[in-house]
């Protein structure tokens, strides 16, 4: 495998599990905003914040006024009452990342033999990086898919007091959208390993020519003799 490719992908590999481990321990991955029932749109200091990652979130309370009292409560995602939700999906997804962590695992280990040695094997080489990869990008598909179906269907509408609060607002957070950030990298090292892969090919082909020219020519001189 060509060296710079290898370099390169070892390069991506990295940046897309630094990006999915980030996103895994960072608590953004879907916030919440609520306020007391009945509060109008206008009084903020009526608001509070619920954000949510794969493990732990926080409900946020650093509003001012007599609504709430000021403080940050962590929550944990799995044993918090409040939220009623599918949590099989979540161990889903979580599922998913670790597939995809363990992939990306390989693909450095992959990449960082070829910048060692020219010894091309299939699983060791480019076709080897090419099914790593893509195993990664599917695994990084369905834990997004999976956590969107979460996001908008029952975590939507998650406050720390449901008697008391109402959800004005969902969205996805900046963990998401990190976890989707990894997408890049994941590509670029795929098409780097298409390009060493076709590298490989017009080596194998040039090799061959040059091979048959040889005996070709060693014939005729056989013949001569």
């Amino acid at each position: 495998m060509d060296r710079n490719h290898a370099f390169a992908v070892l390069i991506c590999s990295l940046a897309a599990m630094i990006l999915i481990s980030t996103s895994m321990g960072t608590e953004t991955w879907t916030v919440n905003t609520f306020s007391i029932r009945g509060a109008t749109w206008d009084n903020e200091t009526c608001r509070g914040m619920r954000t949510l990652g794969l493990f732990n979130g926080t409900d946020n309370f650093q509003t001012s006024g007599d609504c709430f009292r000021c403080e940050v409560i962590a929550i944990n995602v799995f044993t918090e009452d409040t939220l009623s939700f599918n949590r099989g999906l979540l161990y889903a997804v979580i599922f998913f990342c670790g597939i995809a962590l363990l992939n990306l695992v390989a693909v450095a280990a992959v990449s960082s033999y070829n910048l060692c040695t020219d010894v091309d094997l299939h699983l060791l080489g480019p076709i080897g990086l090419l099914l790593y990869l893509s195993t990664a990008v599917g695994a990084v598909i369905i834990a997004m898919i999976l956590y969107i179906v979460i996001g908008l269907t029952e975590v939507n509408t998650s406050n720390p007091q449901p008697e008391a609060y109402e959800t004005i607002r969902s969205d996805f957070g900046f963990s998401f959208y990190i976890f989707i950030a990894s997408y890049l990298p994941l590509f670029l090292g795929i098409l780097h390993a298409i390009r060493s892969q076709n590298l490989r090919k017009i080596k194998s082909t040039k090799d061959f020519r040059i091979a048959y020219s040889q005996k070709m020519t060693n014939n005729k001189v056989f013949m001569m003799y």
